[in-house]
């Protein structure tokens, strides 16, 4: 069993995806500490109320977060790991950033006007403005595309790191110095921005210089559109919910919920790391060859599931332990809440490994049909469910939301029917007793 491990271990590119995912990995893991721990004192800090104002604020912003990017990371990233030639290369960064730049101030606009339009609480417009700011700051991490496509991810964790770092102890100022919840959303932008700039410091080149093309703008936002749309989809029926109870429920029961589904949120970057790091892997493994490419992605949906499911029963079982000891008896019902809507992880995990495939593979079209469909029941059952049953309703329809599009669409359509068996397989551990025996003889 040593022998196997050790030979996986010393295969070069799987050390290095190691070795970038380990990086990502510390990364999330003081954020997740850190951030349970200041999160909780910030949630008890503000009560279920003003909690619930900055999560609204929040969930709108991030709506329209897909219009900062218009969907080429994924493409970023991939022409990236193929493309050899520096002056290339720099020229696929330049066009990517002034397309998220472009985005970025699209986004304010279109958040800002939104807002004002429909909202007649005047903080939560305020609060909106504010971080919605953020987006601008967010065209700078098209850097950290071109450290990702190195699978080297290392500079770019510690530069975030320290914004992160810097805002979390400011945010234990402000709590000790008594300050409104309007500082917390100015601190939201301020980490976006110390960020961008800790990228623009590091990456030692002016990326403002690099040759923009015309050409390229093109093909990416020819390739990217359906997946543009589906982030937005995506984004709907991620955070609908939360606004939709805001405005039938009243803000006080989002806050409860929005401290619940928080500790969810933050496993999430479970399967989003592992994904980054392996992604320019599986475009060399799908160039060179076909059989090792689909085996791969088998691995990797089990990865995936299988941890998944280890996650999600331990933190039902302490879900009451851990919500008591996070954010005390204010947060009502919010223990339920997480027992039921940790199990969206399964499915969000296999969805962002499908997605990124389909990415791959350019069947993106795919990618939208899917996306759309699990939006559009995620909208009627928020609107069907949430006035009738309250916060049970919401969880509800994202787990629904979830599982139609990121399992049972991929049967729909011919193309995509094998990854519905392989997510079948990795669902029903069909694999684990294999993994199992090679672990032992």
């Amino acid at each position: 069993m040593y022998k196997k491990i050790n030979v996986i271990i010393n295969n070069r590119i799987v050390r290095k995806i190691f070795l970038n995912s380990g990086w990502l990995f510390f990364d999330k893991v003081i954020r997740l500490i850190m951030g349970l721990i200041v999160g909780a004192w910030t949630a008890r800090y503000l009560g279920p109320e003003n909690y619930g104002l900055l999560n609204y604020a929040n969930a709108f912003v991030a709506i329209y977060a897909a219009i900062i990017t218009f969907g080429i990371d994924g493409l970023v990233i991939r022409d990236l790991s193929k493309e050899k030639s520096i002056e290339k290369r720099k020229e696929i960064l330049g066009t990517a950033f002034r397309i998220r730049f472009i985005g970025g101030w699209i986004s304010v606009f279109i958040c800002i006007g939104t807002i004002f339009f429909i909202q007649e609480n005047i903080l939560i417009s305020l609060l909106v403005t504010i971080i919605s700011l953020g987006n601008i700051f967010q065209s700078f991490d098209t850097i950290a595309l071109y450290y990702q496509a190195e699978i080297n991810s290392k500079i770019t964790v510690k530069v975030k790191f320290i914004a992160f770092i810097i805002t979390t102890v400011l945010k234990i100022i402000i709590i000790l110095f008594n300050a409104g919840v309007i500082w917390f959303a100015v601190l939201t932008m301020l980490e976006i921005a110390l960020g961008a700039i800790g990228l623009i410091y590091i990456y030692k080149d002016n990326i403002f210089k690099y040759t923009v093309s015309v050409k390229l703008i093109k093909i990416f936002l020819k390739n990217s559109w359906p997946i543009f749309l589906s982030m937005i989809c995506i984004n709907i029926y991620l955070k609908l919910d939360q606004l939709i109870l805001g405005q039938y429920m009243g803000i006080k029961l989002l806050g409860c919920y929005a401290a619940a589904i928080k500790i969810s949120e933050i496993c999430y970057f479970i399967p989003n790391v592992i994904i980054s790091s392996f992604t320019p892997y599986l475009v060399n493994c799908r160039e060179n060859d076909k059989v090792i490419y689909k085996q791969r992605i088998q691995q990797v949906f089990d990865a995936l599931t299988y941890g998944a499911y280890f996650i999600c029963i331990i933190i039902s079982i302490l879900s009451p332990i851990i919500i008591k000891f996070l954010y005390g008896n204010k947060y009502e019902n919010a223990d339920l809440i997480l027992i039921i809507h940790i199990w969206t992880l399964i499915f969000v995990g296999i969805g962002v490994l499908f997605r990124q495939i389909l990415i791959i593979e350019n069947k993106t079209r795919f990618l939208l049909l899917t996306t759309i469909l699990g939006t559009i029941i995620a909208i009627i059952l928020d609107f069907w469910l949430i006035p009738k049953y309250s916060f049970y309703g919401a969880v509800l329809s994202i787990i629904i939301s979830q599982i139609v599009s990121n399992y049972c669409s991929t049967i729909i359509y011919k193309e995509t029917r094998r990854f519905f068996w392989m997510q079948t397989k990795s669902l029903l551990l069909v694999n684990l007793p294999h993994y199992i025996r090679r672990l032992i003889y």
